[in-house]
């Protein structure tokens, strides 16, 4: 019994020695909060934002890949493992798929010594929104639009109506002028989505 109490008396002070030698440490960094500073630390590092891409079709492991650059594209198809007899021809070449971040690139197989034929579409956008990638406010669909929050059928369809009568949104601003979308709710909308390309 009188050796247990040691053991657990033991455990206390290792415990109390570790808390005490991470005080300092603990100390130099409590006033610290991430973004505080945009200079970069020794122990910062910054990443480019990964690039999603969906790979389906015939293809071993069809799914969403995140790739750092949009040139991976290639190296993502070669990943999925396309079950073709060749291999794509836009890796073969070495020419590039031109997949811009949430592409959706479908592999066929016409036969198995024939290459593949790839077809690029953009992903859903319940799988953008799930994976939090910004929009195309000028190539979404009334369905689409009602999947933001604040966005009920009216007001999307007055979207898709706006954008017939005046053409693509020049700047996300643009959507101020669609009646329902006033300064409070277009912040609440605005990071959904991509600056308008001109």
């Amino acid at each position: 019994m009188r050796n247990l109490h040691k053991q657990t008396l033991y455990r206390r002070l290792a415990m109390l020695l570790i808390a005490v030698a991470m005080l300092p440490v603990l100390v130099r960094h409590a006033g610290r909060h991430a973004g505080d500073s945009p200079v970069l630390t020794a122990r910062s590092v910054s990443l480019p934002a990964p690039h999603y891409l969906q790979i389906a079709g015939d293809c071993r492991f069809s799914g969403t890949y995140s790739a750092t650059d949009i040139f991976l594209t290639n190296g993502v198809i070669d990943v999925a493992q396309p079950l073709c007899g060749e291999r794509p021809a836009a890796v073969d070449k070495g020419r590039q798929v031109a997949a811009t971040p949430g592409t959706r690139i479908h592999i066929t197989c016409n036969s198995k010594d024939s290459a593949p034929v790839l077809t690029v579409s953009p992903m859903p956008t319940t799988q953008l929104l799930t994976l939090g990638m910004p929009l195309d406010l000028n190539r979404m669909q009334a369905a689409d639009l009602e999947l933001l929050p604040g966005i009920g059928p009216k007001l999307a369809q007055r979207i898709v109506v706006y954008r017939q009568k005046n053409g693509d949104f020049a700047t996300l601003a643009g959507l101020k002028q669609v009646e329902g979308i006033g300064e409070k709710k277009f912040r609440q909308l605005s990071h959904y989505f991509n600056a308008p390309k001109p």
